[in-house]
């Protein structure tokens, strides 16, 4: 069931990024403050998803992650991704070769990209 998670994963956003396979982390979390507060969330919520803890490091990194970050972190994939156009809360969740990208003008829209890809990924908070 937790592999079929991560299968899902995949599908929804359209990339082969594996995070998670044969019950192997496959990827890292990476942020420019590998400390923050939505780092820290997504890698507790995948942890009591699949019993895996994924490693979070601060960018760059070599492996596939999941890329967390705002706009002024990374302004080539924001202008890439139209986020300036977006708001001050808006966010994107993009796949790339080896990477699954969380992007937010904030550090509270990061967040609510981290909150996005749980939810497209199932779950559900009642």
């Amino acid at each position: 069931m937790r592999t079929a998670l991560f299968l899902l994963l995949s599908v929804s956003l359209n990339g082969q990024v594996r995070i998670i396979e044969n019950g192997k982390a496959e990827a890292v979390i990476a942020a420019k403050n590998p400390d923050s507060s939505a780092a820290r969330t997504l890698r507790d919520h995948l942890r009591e998803a699949t019993g895996l803890t994924l490693p979070v490091k601060a960018w760059p990194v070599e492996e596939p992650a999941i890329v967390l970050g705002t706009a002024s972190d990374f302004p080539a994939q924001a202008k890439k991704h139209r986020l300036p156009q977006l708001g001050p809360e808006g966010y994107v969740i993009r796949t790339g070769e080896t990477r699954v990208w969380l992007l937010g003008n904030s550090d509270r829209a990061v967040m609510h990209a981290v909150y996005g890809l749980l939810h497209r990924i199932g779950f559900r908070w009642f």
